[in-house]
């Protein structure tokens, strides 16, 4: 940055000067470095001078145009030009900040909606505070030139006024802002092994540099290919779900076409049912009319006939109400599976959009690689995504990498002190290395005073021919799931060669 003395003798030469402008464009480089939007206010106050003092000048001057020479182009530009847009990215990047960056990116593109609240919500918050403050400030500068009673005081009056009704309407949105926002994070929070999958993705690559100084990762491609997998998968959740949405409507259409032709058959049914009582009642009624010689119908029997058709009809009306809940209970069935269904689905997508990012960004990365490089980085990968998802603890993948030897320097031999309870199954070092990896691991501190009081099993679990397919004693006793590190640990010490 020039000094104030260069700044004025730039001014004198401005004002002396007549018509040349090539002062004024070396005055302009010769204020050195600056960011562009600086050396743009910069410049428009510099033409404003040079107009007021009539002095022609070009914006499409350059001065390089006129320099012959090449290397001192190239100078200029390095020494007094300075790079504009820096990428601080890719040297601050951290595993939890690249997860958030990604977080956001899945849900503009899952939920756009939420993330155009949640910056809103960010901006009236920043705005409220703001006038919080402002209205601090005017408070605390009205109470200090305050000289007599601060009652008597009209504009503190007003402002301690306006400072309560600001305050309470900014705590009001406060509390709605709060309450949307846990609505996104709860959003967030389904996404999030997505994200978490992303980032574990990136910083393994940016390990691909210990092979070969040449792998380097960079974090556009990286997002390019996260966000193109993530609106893929959404396309295609999309239509399946627009899919499902018109299989559901078309099971509803035959369902309501089914209830509409039972209606049919049963008002058929009723209808065949009083026209047979009706025959029947005519047939009654011309029998009694003409009676016969033989058999004579006693008067007080012949209104007795009817209620064979009355009674007959009866449960065909008893059953027109009972098909009615059963059609309805049969048309809500496919809502009530859609709803049981709904958290297993989310589920379902949510692993769906996990493997595609998966796939995509390991498929680009792999296919910068050379060929044996792509073991390596498969099994960095692997190893990454069992440490930090599939949730063994740290402890055991560190004992396990280890080893036995170390773990002894690790802990000292804490337990060196306890005798051998298998002098004939076990070495001492075997021993001591089984009571620190006990001491080590939360999960297996009982395995001494189990080893001791169930030896029969342990021994019988160790002669096995394939002890690695067989579930350890102790884990058989508590009947629980095996843990494949901490039967590996449990291996490594007792059958090395069975791991």
């Amino acid at each position: 940055m020039s000094s104030p003395v260069e700044i004025n003798e730039w001014r004198m030469q401005v004002n002396t000067s007549s018509s040349s402008s090539s002062s004024s464009s070396s005055s302009r480089i010769y204020l050195g470095p600056l960011m562009e939007p600086h050396r743009e206010r910069l410049q428009q106050h510099w033409q404003q001078l040079l107009q007021q003092q009539q002095i022609p000048f070009s914006l499409e001057f350059d001065i390089r145009d006129i320099m012959s020479s090449p290397v001192e182009i190239n100078e200029w530009r390095m020494q007094t030009r300075p790079l504009l847009w820096l990428s601080i990215v890719d040297f601050s990047v951290t595993r939890e900040g690249l997860e958030e960056q990604l977080l956001v990116e899945i849900v503009l593109v899952k939920s756009p909606e939420a993330e155009r609240k949640k910056t809103q919500i960010q901006i009236q918050n920043a705005v409220d505070l703001r006038q919080l403050q402002e209205l601090e400030e005017t408070m605390l500068r009205l109470l200090s030139t305050s000289g007599g009673n601060i009652l008597d005081d009209a504009a503190l009056t007003n402002t301690l006024d306006e400072a309560r009704a600001t305050a309470a309407a900014v705590a009001a949105r406060m509390r709605q802002a709060a309450a949307v926002m846990n609505e996104i994070e709860a959003l967030q929070q389904k996404f999030k092994p997505a994200a978490a999958r992303g980032s574990l993705f990136f910083f393994t690559a940016q390990q691909l540099k210990t092979l070969n100084p040449m792998y380097t990762a960079s974090l556009d491609l990286f997002l390019d290919a996260f966000t193109n997998a993530i609106k893929g998968q959404h396309q295609q959740q999309q239509q399946q779900q627009q899919q499902q949405q018109e299989e559901l409507l078309q099971q509803e259409e035959e369902l309501l076409i089914q209830q509409q032709q039972q209606e049919l058959l049963q008002q058929q049914q009723q209808q065949q049912v009083v026209l047979d009582a009706a025959s029947d009642a005519a047939a009654v009624a011309a029998a009694a009319t003409e009676p016969s010689e033989e058999t004579m119908i006693p008067p007080a029997a012949a209104p007795a006939a009817p209620a064979a058709p009355a009674a007959a009809a009866a449960p065909a009306a008893s059953e027109a109400p009972a098909a009615a809940p059963a059609a309805a209970a049969a048309s809500e069935a496919p809502a009530a599976a859609a709803a049981a269904t709904a958290a297993a689905e989310s589920e379902d997508r949510i692993d769906a959009m996990v493997e595609a990012a998966t796939l995509a960004v390991y498929s680009q990365t792999l296919a910068g690689l050379f060929e044996r490089h792509r073991l390596p980085f498969a099994f960095a990968v692997a190893a990454e995504i069992i440490r930090k998802e599939k949730c063994p603890e740290a402890a055991e993948a560190s004992q396990l990498l280890l080893g036995g030897g170390v773990w002894n320097s690790m802990k000292g031999l804490q337990g060196s002190s306890q005798p051998n309870p298998f002098p004939d199954l076990l070495q001492q070092q075997q021993w001591q290395q089984l009571l620190s990896l006990s001491a080590a691991v939360s999960s297996l501190q009982k395995l001494p005073i189990h080893l001791t009081t169930h030896s029969n099993k342990w021994r019988q679990w160790v002669a096995l021919k394939h002890i690695h397919k067989t579930l350890p004693p102790l884990f058989e006793e508590e009947e629980r799931t095996l843990r494949t590190f901490e039967t590996m640990l449990l291996l490594s010490v007792l059958k090395q060669e069975a791991i």
